[in-house]
């Protein structure tokens, strides 16, 4: 009884772990996400830069970063975001090389 008791107290444990995770932004190199808060604070400014507002984020590279925007007008409740910027679609692809056979 004491390890089915241990059990669903570590299940709820790992669900309450998955609810705190931040919400997911994806952008594109380039791209802008704003109005997000004021008073914006990220882990990597290589992956992201702070919009010139200072409302919000843009992509500059890939790669994933924490960001977050007080949300309550002045120094209080902060909104946390995992950042992941990513290539534009079809960037990076390349034709195929005559060289090599059978790669089309």
């Amino acid at each position: 009884m004491r390890m089915l008791a241990t059990t669903l107290v570590l299940a709820s444990l790992a669900g309450l772990a998955r609810a705190e995770e931040p919400p997911r932004l994806t952008l594109t190199i380039g791209e802008e996400k704003t109005p997000l808060g004021i008073m914006p604070r990220c882990d990597d400014l290589a992956v992201v830069a702070i919009t010139a507002d200072g409302r919000g984020v843009k992509g500059l590279r890939p790669g994933e970063t924490i960001c977050s925007f007080d949300r309550s007008g002045g120094g209080g409740a902060r909104q946390v975001y995992r950042i992941v910027v990513v290539a534009p679609k079809g960037a990076g692809a390349t034709a195929a090389d005559p060289a090599k056979p059978g790669r089309h």
